[in-house]
């Protein structure tokens, strides 16, 4: 994604061998944790692997059943805005969005491809996501939806926001990126799934507190 700082050209300067790792790229979240093979077979733990990932998809596709037949289907968005103008999110095949589609949601921005990011102008996002039911996914490390208006007031104009439907993957942040969402999601789309669906259809799924791991509703 990021040419001039990836690592692994200069590892193999180094006469390191490295492989990068592009799980963020799959369009769909049980094609992301499908990556645990490849780091199994670079420690020879393929059948360990092949185990854990079909109990993923098992579970993956028990959940998704329980949402297959909802006529209600809330309009998602996700994202925040990076520069004064500009929206940072995903597109359409991105593996989040596929998730929301899996969880029973609609997500809103109408963008092809598979970009993990894409940057939209703010008119053509606020046409597309003011009266969106759900905020799924906004900037990590907010404390709450005053500091989220803070950061960018134009994150206020959102109906999401003024219905409390708001969240970030940030649960446990400690900082620098750091939660559990990012070091735990890739293997488990299952609880990202469950989480996503308890938010959209909580009269088909809900949790209990210490069931959340990734999802953070913003008080």
């Amino acid at each position: 994604a990021y040419p001039a700082g990836n690592m692994h050209p200069r590892l193999w300067e180094l006469g390191v061998t490295a492989v990068p790792q592009a799980d963020h790229h799959e369009t769909h979240p049980l094609g992301r944790a499908e990556w645990i093979k490849l780091l199994a077979l670079l420690t020879n733990r393929e059948s360990k692997a092949e185990a854990i990932f079909n109990q993923r998809v098992e579970r993956y596709q028990a959940l998704q059943a329980l949402v297959a037949d909802v006529s209600n289907r809330p309009k998602v968005m996700a994202g925040y805005l990076s520069s004064r103008a500009s929206f940072e999110t995903f597109a359409q095949q991105n593996q989040k969005a596929q998730l929301i589609r899996d969880a029973g949601g609609e997500f809103i921005f109408a963008h092809q491809g598979a970009g993990s990011l894409i940057f939209l102008p703010f008119e053509s996002v606020y046409a597309d996501a003011h009266q969106a039911d759900v905020w799924l996914g906004t900037m990590t490390g907010q404390k709450d939806k005053n500091a989220l208006i803070s950061a960018n007031p134009l994150h206020g104009w959102f109906q999401s926001v003024e219905n409390d439907q708001v969240y970030a993957w940030d649960r446990d942040y400690t900082g620098a990126w750091a939660s559990p969402f990012q070091d735990q999601s890739m293997t488990h789309p299952e609880r990202q799934l469950a989480e996503v669906i308890a938010v959209l259809h909580p009269e088909r799924l809900t949790l209990a507190e210490p069931e959340w791991q990734f999802l953070r509703q913003l008080p």
